[in-house]
């Protein structure tokens, strides 16, 4: 096994989850949940960078990101399967409070990273809607000009992740 990338903040050591837990399955689908993304919805006429900006501020504004990334990174050493709810949250709010510019551009980096599924799930969602709506017109009177489901957010994976689950 390759060894993982080391992520220092604050300078303390992490690196990205590998393998997860059931238990961390479901409490990260929690903040998913929570923050708004288990239904990552494109709008008609919305393109890509805004679609992209769009998830950022969804998942920015409902104050889980931090708790998101304590799901996505655990401090070097420690064993996937030693990952906890409290884990995440303490690294959460170690996380939540640095401002050195440079562990602020990391954070960023990592919650792209952690965004990136949501991103390109909705993308994909447009392109299997495009291709359906060209096979099947609709019913007379039922006109579909809602916004395309993204479908299930657990698509998203983070570096190290060796299965189709959420990041970790």
């Amino acid at each position: 096994m390759a060894d993982k990338e080391v992520i220092t903040l604050g300078g303390r050591t992490f690196v990205h989850l590998g393998e997860s837990t059931a238990q961390h399955d479901d409490w990260f689908m929690g903040r998913v949940r929570e923050a708004g993304l288990d239904r990552v919805l494109l709008e008609i006429g919305e393109d890509p960078d805004q679609f992209a900006r769009r998830i950022l501020y969804q998942a920015s504004g409902s104050g889980k990101v931090f708790e998101m990334i304590g799901a996505l990174i655990v401090p070097e050493g420690m064993a996937d399967a030693s990952w906890t709810p409290e884990v995440a949250l303490d690294t959460a709010r170690f996380v939540g409070q640095l401002c050195d510019p440079e562990d602020k551009q990391r954070i960023n980096n990592l919650t792209v990273t952690l965004l990136i599924g949501f991103f390109l799930g909705g993308l994909t969602s447009l392109e299997t809607s495009k291709t359906s709506s060209t096979d099947a017109e609709p019913a007379p009177g039922n006109s579909t000009t809602s916004a395309t489901d993204a479908g299930d957010p657990s698509s998203a994976s983070s570096p190290g992740t060796t299965t189709s689950e959420p990041p970790g």
